[in-house]
C-alpha cells in the first residue's frame, strides 16, 4: 500500500508539474497577446490620426480652390494685354470672366439654338481671356495641375465623371445611356442627350465654377471634367454645333481651361470615330487619345494572377452597374472594347411591388413619399445572372436650422432623399461599394445598398464631417430599421 500510495503521489506531482507549464505557456501567450493588442491599438490610433489629418488638408486644399476662384474672378477683371501673341479673335480687348458670365449667349438654353458659327466665336472668346491672363497665372497653373492630374489616386476616375455629367444632362430619348469605346490608343465616349449649351462649355472651361446646383445635380464642386486630363492631354469634344479640344502642353498649365476651335477633325480623329458605328443619337461625344503609359500592350497572357490589367482592360471592370440603381435619367451603359472585341451593355428595369413598410415609412413625421420596387440589372448582351434588388425610395423634409451653413452647402434644401436596394434571390453583394452618393463613394461592408445626397470629400473618397451628413445619418438609421 505505501508503495502505491507512493506512485499515486508521484502522478500528482507529475500533473502538478504539467499543469504549472501549462499555466506558464497560457500566461506567456496572454502577455504576448496583450503586447499585440497594444500594438494594434497604437497603429490603429495612428491610421485614425492620419485619416484626421488627410481630412483637415482636403479642408484647406477646398478652401485654396474657393480663393484661387475669387482670385481667377477678381484678376481676370483687371487683366491688360502685356507681350500678347498673335490671337484669332482680331480684337484688342482683353476679355474678362464677368463679361464672359454676362455674354448673352450664355442664357441660350437649347443647344439646338447656337449655330456652329456662334459656337465657334464662343469658343474663340473664351480661348483669348485664357490666353491674356498674366497675372496670378503661376498660382492658378498650379492648382490647375492639381485638379487635372493630381487629385485622383486612380486616372479610371474620370470615367465616374463623365458619368455624373451624363445623368445631369437633358434627354429627349426614353432610354438615356453612356456608351464606352476602347482602342488600344483612345477611348471614345458618347452619350445621347440634346447637347453641350454655352453655359456648359464655359463651365468646363473655367475653375471650380459649375452650372449644377446642390441637391438637383449629381455634380456641384466644378472640378469633375479637370479629372479626364489623367487620361489625356488632348480632349477632343463634339457636341451638335460644338467641336473644340484642350492641348495641355502649349503653354502652361492653363491649357486644362483653355479650348481651341476645331474646324476640320484630325484623319486619326476621324477615322476611328468612323470605326465605331456612332449614330445621330450620339449627340455629344469626347475623343480621347491616351497618355502613351496608358496604352493597351497586347498579350498572349490573359488578365490573370499572372498578370494585371492594363488600363485599357480596367476600363470595362471600372463601370459599376450598381450606379443605375441610382440615377434618376441614365438607364443604360455600353461598354465596346476593341481590343478583346467584348462588347457589354448594362440595363436597370424597376417595377413598382408592394410592402407593409411602406405604410410604416409614410407614418413617419416628416416623409412625405415612399416607393417601392423590384429593380433588376441585367446584362443585355450576355446570360448572366440578373441582379435583383428591393428597391425603396424614401422622400422626406429638412426641417429648418437642421443643416449649420458653416459647414454645409445644403443649408437651403427644404427635402432630400435617401434609397435602400436589398439583394434579392441567389444575388450577394461582395465587394461592391455599399455607400452611394449617385456614384460609389466607399465600401463600408455593408449587405444592401445605401444612395443618399452626401456631400463628400474633393476626391469623393470619403464623406464630409459635417452637419448635413450627420442629419441624413440620423434618419436613415430609423429607415433602415422599418425597410
Amino acid at each position: 500500500p505505501e508503495m502505491k500510495n507512493f506512485e499515486n503521489w508521484e502522478l500528482e506531482k507529475l500533473e502538478a508539474q504539467q499543469l504549472l507549464i501549462e499555466n506558464h505557456r497560457i500566461n506567456s501567450e496572454k502577455i504576448q497577446l496583450e503586447i499585440k493588442l497594444k500594438e494594434k491599438e497604437a497603429e490603429w490610433n495612428q491610421l485614425q490620426d492620419r485619416v484626421f489629418q488627410l481630412e483637415d488638408n482636403l479642408k484647406v486644399e477646398r478652401k485654396k480652390v474657393t480663393l484661387l476662384e475669387q482670385q481667377l474672378r477678381q484678376f481676370s477683371q483687371v487683366e491688360t494685354a502685356v507681350n500678347k501673341p498673335d490671337l484669332p479673335m482680331g480684337t484688342d480687348h482683353v476679355t474678362s470672366n464677368e463679361e464672359l458670365e454676362n455674354d448673352p449667349i450664355v442664357q441660350v438654353e437649347n443647344p439646338g439654338q447656337v449655330t456652329v458659327q456662334e459656337a465657334e466665336n464662343w469658343i474663340k472668346k473664351i480661348y483669348h481671356a485664357r490666353w491674356n491672363l498674366t497675372s496670378m497665372r503661376q498660382s492658378l497653373c498650379g492648382s490647375l495641375l492639381h485638379l487635372g492630374s493630381n487629385l485622383y489616386s486612380s486616372p479610371h476616375h474620370f470615367l465616374f465623371e463623365i458619368i455624373q455629367n451624363a445623368e445631369d444632362n437633358q434627354y429627349q430619348t426614353l432610354t438615356p445611356r453612356l456608351r464606352i469605346i476602347c482602342g488600344n490608343e483612345f477611348l471614345i465616349l458618347t452619350n445621347n442627350e440634346l447637347g453641350f449649351r454655352p453655359k456648359d462649355v464655359l463651365a468646363i472651361c473655367n475653375l471650380a465654377v459649375s452650372t449644377k446646383k446642390a441637391g438637383t445635380h449629381v455634380g456641384q464642386k466644378g472640378l469633375g471634367f479637370k479629372s479626364i486630363f489623367s487620361a489625356t492631354n488632348n480632349p477632343y469634344i463634339i457636341s451638335s454645333p460644338w467641336k473644340f479640344y484642350f492641348q495641355v502642353g502649349i503653354r502652361d498649365n492653363m491649357d486644362y481651361i483653355t479650348p481651341y476651335w476645331c474646324d476640320k477633325l484630325p484623319f486619326q480623329v476621324e477615322n476611328h470615330l468612323n470605326s465605331c458605328n456612332l449614330n445621330e443619337e450620339d449627340r455629344t461625344i469626347f475623343y480621347l487619345p491616351l497618355l502613351p503609359r496608358l496604352h493597351h500592350k497586347k498579350s498572349e497572357l490573359p488578365a490573370s494572377e499572372n498578370r494585371e490589367k492594363d488600363f485599357v482592360e480596367m476600363i470595362g471592370a471600372s463601370v459599376d452597374p450598381l450606379i443605375l440603381l441610382n440615377t434618376k435619367k441614365l438607364r443604360s451603359f455600353q461598354v465596346e472594347d476593341f481590343t478583346s472585341e467584348i462588347s457589354r451593355e448594362f440595363r436597370c428595369q424597376k417595377d413598382p411591388t408592394s410592402t407593409e413598410a411602406i405604410g410604416q415609412l409614410k407614418s413617419i413625421p416628416g416623409v412625405t413619399d415612399v416607393t417601392c420596387s423590384t429593380a433588376v440589372i441585367s446584362e443585355t448582351r450576355n446570360s448572366g445572372i440578373p441582379m435583383k434588388f428591393l428597391h425603396f425610395e424614401i422622400s422626406f423634409n429638412v426641417p429648418e436650422g437642421t443643416v449649420s451653413p458653416d459647414d454645409s452647402k445644403r443649408g437651403n434644401i427644404t427635402k432630400t432623399t435617401v434609397t435602400f436596394a436589398f439583394p434579392l434571390g441567389d444575388f450577394q453583394l461582395e465587394n461592391e461599394m455599399s455607400i452611394y452618393a449617385v456614384l460609389p463613394v466607399r465600401n463600408l461592408g455593408f449587405s444592401f445598398l445605401m444612395n443618399a445626397d452626401w456631400e463628400l470629400v474633393t476626391n469623393r473618397g470619403n464623406l464630409l464631417d459635417n452637419s448635413w451628413n450627420q442629419f441624413l445619418i440620423q434618419e436613415s438609421a430609423v429607415f433602415f430599421l422599418l425597410t
